[in-house]
C-alpha cells in the first residue's frame, strides 16, 4: 500500500474518532478500539492495549501536559454546571502556539499561570521545535480538546517514522509498541 494512502485511511480513521468522541481521551478509547481493532482489523485487541500502555510520545505529552487537560476537564465540568467563562478561555484563546508567540494579557490568573508553565518546559526538552507536539501546539483546546490532540500527536509521531510504501496502517499502529 502507497504510504500516503496509509496516512490518508489512518487520518481519516481518527479524524472520525475525533469528531464523534465527546468527553476526553478516555471517551475516545472505546471509538480509537472499534475502529482499529473490529472494523478495520488493522490490529488485535490484546495488540490495542499493548499501544494504549506503552506510546512513549504520548507518555511524555500526558506528562508535559497533564496540569493543562486537567484545567480542561474542569473547564468542562464548570460548562456542564452552566458557568461557561472557563471553556471559553480555552477555545478562544487556547492556542499554544499563539500564546508561545504572542501572550495574551486579558488572560484568568489559573489559564495564564498554566500556559507560563508549560510554554518553557515544552521549549526546554524541544517540543516546539518538531512535530512531537504539533497538534496540541497547534490546535489543542480550538478544534480538538487537549487530550484528543494528545493522542492524535502520538499517532502522528509513528506515522512520521514511516520508511517505505509497503507499510501498512498495523504496521504504524504496531510501532506504537516497538
Amino acid at each position: 500500500m502507497k504510504r500516503n494512502e496509509t496516512l490518508w485511511n489512518l487520518l481519516f480513521a481518527f479524524m472520525k474518532v475525533s469528531f464523534f468522541t465527546f468527553g476526553g481521551g478516555y471517551a475516545m478509547i472505546s471509538l480509537i478500539d472499534h475502529e482499529c481493532v473490529e472494523k478495520r482489523k488493522w490490529i488485535t485487541a490484546d495488540e490495542f492495549m499493548s499501544i494504549l500502555e506503552s506510546s512513549d510520545n504520548y507518555n511524555l505529552l500526558a506528562n508535559e501536559f497533564s496540569v493543562l487537560t486537567a484545567y480542561e476537564g474542569l473547564a468542562a465540568a464548570r460548562a456542564r454546571e452552566g458557568a461557561l467563562d472557563t471553556l471559553y478561555e480555552i477555545i478562544e484563546c487556547g492556542s499554544l502556539l499563539r500564546s508561545e508567540k504572542f501572550p495574551f494579557d486579558d488572560l484568568s490568573k489559573d489559564f495564564s499561570g498554566i500556559l507560563s508553565n508549560i510554554i518553557p518546559r515544552i521549549k526546554a526538552i524541544g517540543l516546539t521545535n518538531n512535530e512531537k507536539a504539533m497538534v496540541i501546539r497547534y490546535f489543542g483546546g480550538l478544534y480538538f480538546s487537549y487530550a484528543q490532540a494528545l493522542q492524535i500527536d502520538a499517532a502522528l509521531e509513528t506515522a512520521f517514522q514511516l520508511t517505505d510504501d509497503n507499510t501498512t496502517e498495523r504496521d504504524i499502529l504496531i510501532g506504537f509498541n516497538s
